[in-house]
């Protein structure tokens, strides 16, 4: 079986990042760009992964670790200190880079099954997402409030403007 060249695969990822481009253009929705952004996080993730685990060859359990890390880092910084987008994104890469730099330090030099255990184990020592308190990020509660918070508003699909609670399918 032949191999594909570089410039087919690169013409190819041009017209789908073209493609994805314009999606939100044509079918102006905010569900829309709300699931391609998701979407695209989820992407990113994936190819990570792949780069450690299939061409790399270590399988990583703690992969994860610094997704969320990421994520959560951008999300607060967003939320409580009102930073701009690129500054807090700046910063949270920053901090994934720091976290990055003392596991790997630590888990380059070993193989196999032992790389394995060691992201594990370095997985489980982080707080869970469970810890967070979730309805005060949804709230908005910041420390420099009063201790007051917003009222809670009902949670929405976001498939589905204006319907609450879980979707049930029959």
């Amino acid at each position: 079986m032949r191999r594909r060249s570089l410039a087919f695969d690169l013409l190819i990822g041009a017209a789908a990042l073209a493609v994805l481009a314009l999606l939100p253009l044509v079918f102006p929705s905010k569900a829309l760009v709300d699931f391609m952004i998701r979407g695209s996080a989820l992407a990113l993730f994936a190819t990570s992964l792949n780069f450690l685990v299939g061409y790399g060859g270590m399988v990583s359990f703690g992969h994860g670790m610094f997704f969320g890390l990421g994520a959560y880092s951008f999300a607060l910084l967003m939320q409580r200190t009102g930073m701009p987008i690129p500054a807090a994104f700046a910063l949270a890469l920053a901090m994934c880079a720091a976290l990055g730099l003392v596991v790997g330090a630590i888990c380059v030099r070993l193989k196999e099954i032992y790389f394995a255990f060691l992201t594990l184990a370095f997985r489980l020592a982080a707080p869970p997402q469970s810890r967070m308190s979730r309805s005060s990020l949804r709230r908005g509660r910041s420390r420099r409030s009063s201790g007051r918070t917003a009222p809670a508003r009902p949670r929405s699909s976001t498939l589905f403007p204006g319907r609450s609670g879980p979707i049930r399918v029959a």
